[in-house]
């Protein structure tokens, strides 16, 4: 994806400039405001609203006073430029195959595993605090990239090869399309949480809230009064009339009695989740999971045969991930005309990732982004020789990467959209690196009017352009 951004980014720009529009303009002409068909044929599942982080971008003040700022900052030795460059990529796979549970012991304390690997994407901080909203507390403590301990849901393949063998194989009620997959760096925010957040519900529906009617002694309201009306979190249990009971008698209670304590679940989504029913007690529990093991009290897990299963068609297996995030960089560069040396000097980007469940990551995931999108556009170069880096003996004495003075530190501002109404958090880990490299080379663009289609582009390179 960064291949095809950089690819595509700049000849938008190229091509803004010989129809002499205004290179965000002719992007707003053209953004789909809607959750339509790509051209790969998938249908987006949500909007993804790119118009408004090009909005946020053409409104910002770096872009809005470019001319005045570049006609103030160009000199006998120095050229100035500002360049933009959107970018929109797909979070998860489309074979989203996510592993969760949930383990409440005696003293109210929650534990969280997950198939999911923290890759320095703070899904080991995150994937915890999801929970948070649906108990009224994170998680206690957590396990990630567990293999074995799913091994009570039971679950088996082999993968499905047309709609007929989908059908066929759903019979069998442990039966999934995709057991597990490897870790993407944006699957965390979404699709790892929605597994995560799928075993909090269930946890709260059939061992808490049991748990609380009896406490509350809410048994004849029990039918309207349902566990979304309390607030489980380390203060107590608060029902509206004002009596509370701590979340520790909650998880006491629940392991006196049996009930159940522990959830373990498989979701899978391919362009959509997969929703089934399971038996519990004589009712059956729906959810947009496809398997279901539970724990009674200091018990160990069982798994439930579901009763009936909605998987998406299996044509969707050609599909593309539906599911996209945008984002926009405004920033500005000084070259110097006698060496050919470029400076990334000021930027403004411009995320909409949905609510984000920790800000500090987000922006930790921006920032560390734009410093890498600057070495792999000016800086870091990996020759192709005898000795180079390529034979394993190469570290930072020769091989340079950016540093705080490269990255317009103290200048550079990171914006996060506000959520729009029902938003979910979004996975962005790549895509605030992709578009980095073409605003650079749109900004030198800009102050050169020299187009570039390589990278690392060299001080040599630019030297020998402008001479």
């Amino acid at each position: 994806t960064f291949q095809s951004t950089f690819g595509l980014e700049c000849l938008i720009d190229e091509a803004a400039q010989r129809l002499a529009i205004d290179p965000i303009d002719l992007r707003l002409r053209n953004v789909m405001t809607e959750a339509e068909p790509l051209h790969t044929g998938v249908t987006l599942a949500v909007r993804i609203y790119a118009e408004d982080v090009l909005k946020a971008a053409q409104e910002c003040r770096l872009w809005r006073e470019r001319q005045k700022t570049k006609a103030a900052r160009t000199t006998d030795k120095t050229l100035f430029g500002v360049g933009f460059a959107l970018g929109v990529k797909t979070f998860g796979k489309n074979e989203d195959a996510c592993l969760a549970s949930l383990t409440l012991d005696s003293n109210g304390r929650l534990g969280l595993m997950t198939n999911g690997v923290d890759m320095g994407n703070g899904s080991a901080t995150t994937l915890p605090l999801s929970l948070a909203d649906i108990l009224g507390r994170p998680a206690d403590e957590v396990q990630i990239g567990v293999t074995t301990a799913f091994d009570p849901l039971q679950i088996v393949g082999p993968t499905a090869n047309n709609e007929a063998e989908q059908a066929k194989l759903s019979a069998n009620p442990h039966w999934v399309p995709f057991i597990s997959m490897s870790t993407a760096a944006s699957s965390s925010a979404y699709q790892m949480r929605h597994a995560v957040r799928e075993a909090g519900k269930a946890l709260l529906e059939l061992g808490l809230w049991p748990a609380a009617v009896e406490l509350l002694d809410l048994k004849g309201l029990q039918a309207v009064v349902g566990p979304q009306r309390i607030k489980l979190n380390d203060q107590g249990s608060i029902h509206e009339d004002g009596r509370s009971v701590s979340f520790t008698e909650v998880a006491r209670k629940a392991h006196e009695r049996g009930l159940i304590t522990g959830v373990m679940v498989h979701a899978f989504y391919r362009t959509r989740w997969a929703r089934a029913a399971f038996p519990i007690d004589a009712v059956a529990y729906r959810a947009e999971i496809d398997a279901l093991a539970v724990r009674h009290g200091a018990g160990s897990f069982q798994a439930i045969a579901r009763q009936s299963v909605d998987f998406p068609p299996w044509r969707t297996t050609l599909a593309d991930a539906n599911r996209m995030t945008s984002y926009t960089v405004v920033l500005a560069v000084e070259i110097q005309k006698d060496t050919g040396e470029v400076r990334v000097v000021d930027a403004e980007t411009f995320l909409d990732c949905g609510p984000p469940t920790l800000r500090p990551i987000v922006e930790g995931q921006m920032e560390g982004a734009f410093a890498m999108g600057i070495g792999q556009t000016l800086i870091e170069s990996f020759p192709l020789k005898e000795g180079g880096p390529g034979q394993g003996t190469w570290n930072l004495h020769l091989y340079r990467v950016p540093l705080a003075r490269d990255c317009a530190l103290g200048r550079a501002q990171f914006n996060i959209l506000p959520p729009h109404p029902g938003d979910e958090p979004r996975g962005m880990s790549e895509v605030v690196f992709n578009p980095v490299p073409a605003a650079i080379i749109n900004a030198v663009a800009d102050a050169t009017g020299k187009r570039f289609r390589h990278l690392p582009l060299k001080s040599s390179d630019l030297k020998a352009a402008l001479s």
